[in-house]
């Protein structure tokens, strides 16, 4: 046998002890990594000098919707109809509230609830609760 034979033999098992190694071996399951949640879904409508945006918001039965006041003006969102809120009582931030300043309103019952700002009935919106 020549010198490089005994190369090639020497290489070729260690191939095969490499090999048997690795297919031997017991397999691990891979660490389970922690799976992230998405955030829940935000439920804000604006108040801007044009009106609410969005004018109408879809949500289950128990979401907290937050009003921002975004507008030059104060914001004083109330359940309609105006003047009265007593299509929903309670959905009534009851008084003006400047720019940068939130009301935050849970809706528990199914159904279109609609919502105006007080200081200016003429911009209104809704939202709609529904399984």
């Amino acid at each position: 046998m020549g010198k490089s034979t005994i190369v090639l033999l020497v290489a070729l098992t260690g191939l095969i002890l490499i090999g048997g190694y690795f297919l031997t071996r017991p397999v691990q399951a891979p660490e389970a990594q922690p799976v992230s949640q998405p955030s829940p879904a935000t439920n804000t409508i604006a108040y801007t000098d044009t009106g609410f945006s969005p004018k109408s918001i879809t949500v289950k039965p128990g979401t907290t919707v937050t009003f921002v006041n975004e507008s030059s003006t104060d914001m004083w969102v109330a359940s309609a109809l105006h003047p009265t809120h007593l299509e929903l009582p309670g959905f009534d931030q009851l008084q003006g509230e400047p720019k940068g300043a939130t009301y935050s309103f849970t809706f528990e019952d199914i159904g279109t609830w609609s919502f105006h700002d007080h200081l200016n009935p003429t911009t209104f919106g809704s939202v709609i609760v529904a399984e």
